[in-house]
């Protein structure tokens, strides 16, 4: 089972454990035990064939608890072998006694399916050190080396308990016999291949391999064999020669050990032996650092894979090919789970020298690679494409090809990759094998190109089936495996029906849903000039349904193909199926677009900038041709200063008394207008024989009454009319009004601004009753006639000081998702400038100021000026200034509201006298005046014709 992407670690125990066994096999032979078991032993053992060891002569004594964990651990080997497992079964036979053949086997199982480090390979031969009792178990000692020399990873700690065993357990090794000598000779130089370039540790392989030249010196020299002992000589010298050639720690003492032996010879150390050694000295100083960085102390961690590709990359301008294989060699041994280092390794092994490195050397590095990261699909798709280029047998190819298949690939298009690499080699087998047939081959070749076509048939059948039965969902829209075979089919094997076939079985295996697929399967039939064939293609597509744009795309490459390969005929015909299509097409992407712009309008209006209330107020003035700062400040100077001839509200009169300039208690001033129906027929005269008058308020007058303080959503919020009226209050005092309208003044009174239209009052009494649970006298929340729904704002009546105060300190706080704006209510006194303008249309702006000195019309949009449909003229208040003009040229004082001129009055009062009693026409007046005269008097200012303004005043003055 392929171990998961960094799940293999090396364990505790193996790690520390490989130190304390001794590489030396003098320490190994000291802890050998003996040969015989004792015989206490051996006859309790005597007769037990069910023994579970090997070794019938071995007294086992195992606890329960051992015995048990073992068992345990036998069964998770057995259903889910994984490599913690593995490591943890082999720790606790090492620290059981007597079962040493079991601990053979457990490394066996671990090495069969896992690569194994330099510290589990010397832990193993430690363990297999320590049985070692006779010839037959030294061979198999050797054979051990070598593969734990070889096969994983760069060893150099294996090499060196390499050399030490080969030359203390062979005695023809050891008595330097010609046939040993020459063996361990061989042994030396495939280690100083290996791992002599090892700047850290290269030069103990060096030393073991001098001493034993030196050892054969001597012994020549003692025999007084001058030929033997010359030619030994020779050997040595060469030795320390090539060593001081190459970067490695140990420079420096060796060039002294070296001279020192010359100087015994009388010879002097050779120039060229010096200039060599101080090169390769400089060479190892400017690796030193990189040797620091990569050293077995650090981290395996980004940092120290980032040194070795350094390293690499500097041994590689260097140009020495053999360096950059060891440096690679130690960064996979540190980094052996990185598959994108391996595959970097392989492909510089596989062009190194102009790519003439040997074939197995460039095979092994791939498998290897495979073996570390067998759940990467690239790393077999290079080891199979490496064994096809360097001409490797196609049993092995299928071998290998195997192995991927049941490694345990993760994802689809790691088995795409390893599926087409495969195909490929297949593919290069069947155009060698037709070409070979092609030339004259004889019966041979032909059966050969047969058998070979039949292969890669049966690999495209079997990899479709694969990918089917593994991913049924995975939809590969490159069409890489189906396309790869119709070309196979068409080209290599001369097939068309085939590779029809091929693309049939796509379409009806669910890929049909995507333009891909007809799209390749036209180019295949254009390409070979099979324009009918292609035609009918079209005819079976363009009206399917298709994932994304596909029809749409299809009609365009109809078109297409017809203007560049048929006639006029033909495209006039792919024109009139196509075009619903295209417009249909073309209507959802007009579509499309206006509701993008739609979207974006919307997202530009929300990111747009929220100006405060002194940016939008500062911005008003900027705009207000008429505005003054010097005269606005005057204004307010005076206004303070003087009070004379102005009404103002008395707070010692108590709550809603106005005072005039006298001093005497004056009504106060509505800002309703009413419509007064003149009855038909007048009552017999008298006193109280007045007209009778009939108070109408429209929606419009009920809506103006509603928001005395509203400012048209403006942000200077609360400074609107000196009073306002609860939600369904009435039309107001007046002759013929049945029920006074409530009137409130703003005395300690706060308003606030913010609230939505579905708020409750229950929900803002109980929002404002959490901070100031005493002192709120009555919540006034403004809302519409016509939906009940809260139209933003609310006044809130307190019963002293302290408790407005702390009202208004909760400005700002967020109550359902808004931030509320809360501040005293403090309108400006009669006579003072006009109301803010409200909303144009039907009305005029909000509330013109009370009759008085007019100021400057408000903000809101003036209303329409009409005739009503009795011939009833609007105006505005008789003195009072409207608000902003509309386009019903609002405002009427002496100040147009901002931005346009004044015009006719924003509200309207319509007076009807009863039929009967007076002429039938209407005339509007402002509703503060009080209806005077008799019904004589009205019928006197002539009937049968339509009163003027000056007719009716002279009506309500009494004739003045």
């Amino acid at each position: 089972m392929a171990p998961k992407k960094g799940s293999r670690k090396q364990p505790d125990a193996a790690v520390e454990e490989a130190p304390e066994q001794q590489p030396a096999t003098k320490a190994a032979k000291q802890d050998k035990p003996p040969v015989k078991e004792p015989a206490a032993a051996s006859k309790a053992n005597a007769g037990n064939d069910s023994s579970d060891d090997d070794s019938s002569d071995e007294d086992i004594d195992i606890d329960a608890d051992t015995a048990a964990k073992l068992m345990e651990l036998e069964h998770e080997l057995q259903t889910s072998p994984t490599y913690e497992k593995h490591l943890e079964y082999i720790t606790l036979l090492r620290s059981t006694p007597g079962l040493r053949t079991r601990l053979h086997d457990a490394h066996e199982a671990l090495a069969a399916k896992f690569p194994l480090s330099e510290e589990l390979w010397l832990a193993w031969v430690n363990d297999e050190l320590a049985a070692v009792n006779g010839p037959d178990d030294v061979a198999g000692l050797l054979s051990l080396l070598r593969r734990a020399a070889t096969r994983d990873y760069l060893a150099p700690g294996v090499w060196d308990l390499y050399l030490e065993v080969a030359h203390d357990l062979d005695p023809e090794v050891k008595e330097h016999t010609a046939e040993g000598a020459d063996r361990y000779r061989a042994l030396c130089e495939e280690a100083l291949a290996a791992a002599g370039l090892h700047l850290a540790e290269g030069h103990k392989l060096w030393a073991k391999y001098r001493k034993y030249e030196l050892a054969a010196e001597a012994k020549a020299a003692a025999a007084g064999q001058r030929v033997a002992a010359g030619k030994a000589t020779d050997r040595v010298r060469a030795l320390y020669q090539r060593q001081l050639a190459v970067p490695l720690a140990d420079t420096a003492e060796v060039l002294e050990e070296y001279k020192a032996w010359e100087a015994g010879h009388g010879k002097p150390l050779p120039p060229h032996v010096a200039k060599a050694a101080d090169k390769a000295r400089e060479a190892a100083e400017l690796r030193a650092g990189c040797e620091a960085a990569v050293g077995p102390e650090q981290p395996a961690d980004v940092a120290k894979l980032g040194a070795f590709l350094s390293y690499i990359k500097m041994e590689q301008n260097a140009g020495d090919a053999d360096r950059v294989q060891t440096v690679y060699e130690r960064a996979v041994s540190a980094f052996p789970l990185t598959h994108s280092l391996w595959l970097q390794y392989g492909q510089y092994m596989e062009t190194a020298a102009g790519g003439k490195l040997p074939k197995d050397k460039v095979n092994a590095v791939y498998e290897r690679a495979t073996r570390n990261c067998s759940w990467v699909g690239a790393v077999w798709e290079r080891c199979l494409r490496s064994l096809d280029r360097t001409g490797a047998p196609p049993e092995r190819l299928q071998e290998m090809y195997e192995r991927a298949l049941a490694a345990g690939l993760q994802s689809p298009e790691d088995y795409m990759v390893v599926v087409l690499a495969r195909l490929d080699a297949l593919r290069h087998t069947a155009v060698a094998a037709a070409e070979a047939a092609a030339a004259g081959g004889g019966a041979g070749s032909k059966k050969a190109a047969a058998a070979a076509a039949a292969a890669l048939r049966s690999g495209f059948s079997s990899a479709t089936e694969l990918l089917m039965s593994h991913f049924p969902d995975y939809v590969d829209r490159s069409l890489r495996l189906p396309g790869y075979w119709a070309a196979c089919e068409e080209h290599v094997l001369g097939d068309v029906p085939a590779a029809r076939e091929v693309w049939e079985g796509a379409i009806k295996g669910g890929m049909g849903r995507f333009a891909e697929v007809w799209e390749a399967y036209v180019a295949m039939e254009r390409s070979a000039r099979r324009i009918k064939e292609a035609r009918a293609l079209y005819k079976r597509c363009y009206s399917r349904t298709f994932e994304e744009d596909g029809q749409l795309r299809l009609s365009h490459a109809w078109l297409r193909f017809e203007r560049e390969e048929g006639s006029a005929d033909d495209y006039l015909a792919a024109l009139l199926k196509v075009e619903p299509i295209l417009e249909e097409s073309a209507a959802a992407a007009a579509a499309a677009a206006d509701q993008a712009a739609a979207a974006a309008a919307k997202a530009a209006v929300q990111k747009a900038k929220v100006l405060s209330k002194e940016e939008m107020k500062a911005m008003r003035q900027a705009k207000d041709p008429n505005f003054d700062p010097e005269k606005a400040t005057d204004k307010k100077e005076k206004k303070k200063g003087s009070k004379s001839g102005k009404r103002v509200r008395s707070e010692d009169e108590g709550e809603g008394a106005l005072t005039s300039g006298d001093g005497e208690e004056a009504p106060p001033a509505s800002t309703k207008r009413v419509r007064i129906h003149e009855p038909e027929a007048a009552p017999a005269a008298g006193p109280s024989s007045a007209p009778a008058v009939e108070a109408k308020a429209e929606d419009g007058d009920a809506e103006m009454g509603e928001g005395a303080h509203e400012h048209g959503g403006g942000e200077e919020a609360h400074d609107g009319g000196e009073g306002h009226a609860e939600e369904g209050g009435g039309a107001g005092q007046g002759p013929g009004g049945a029920h006074p309208r409530p009137h409130y003044t703003d005395k300690q009174t706060v308003f606030i601004k913010g609230l939505r239209p579905a708020v409750k009052d229950e929900q803002v009494d109980e929002f404002l009753k959490k901070s100031v649970p005493d002192g709120i006298k009555d919540v006034r929340i403004i809302r519409d006639q016509a939906t009940g729904q809260a139209r933003g704002f609310a006044y809130v009546e307190c019963s002293s000081r302290e408790a407005l105060d702390k009202l208004v300190a909760l400005n700002s706080t967020p109550f359902q998702g808004v931030s509320l704006f809360i501040a005293e209510s403090k309108p400006p006194g009669h006579g003072g400038p006009g109301g803010r303008g409200g909303r144009g249309g039907r009305f005029g702006g909000r509330f013109g100021g009370p009759p008085g000195q007019g100021g400057y019309g408000g903000r809101g949009r003036g209303g329409y000026g009409r005739m009503d449909a009795d011939g009833d003229a609007e105006m505005a208040d008789a003195d009072g200034h409207g608000g902003r003009g509309g386009r019903g040229r609002g405002g009427g004082g002496r100040h147009a509201g901002l931005g346009h001129p004044g015009g006719r009055g924003h509200m309207r009062t319509h007076l009807q006298i009863a039929p009967g009693t007076g002429p039938a026409p209407t005339t509007l007046v402002p509703r503060s005046v009080q209806l005077g005269g008799s019904a004589q008097q009205q019928g006197q200012a002539g009937e049968g014709k339509a009163m003027t303004n000056d007719d009716f005043r002279r009506m309500l003055l009494g004739g003045k």
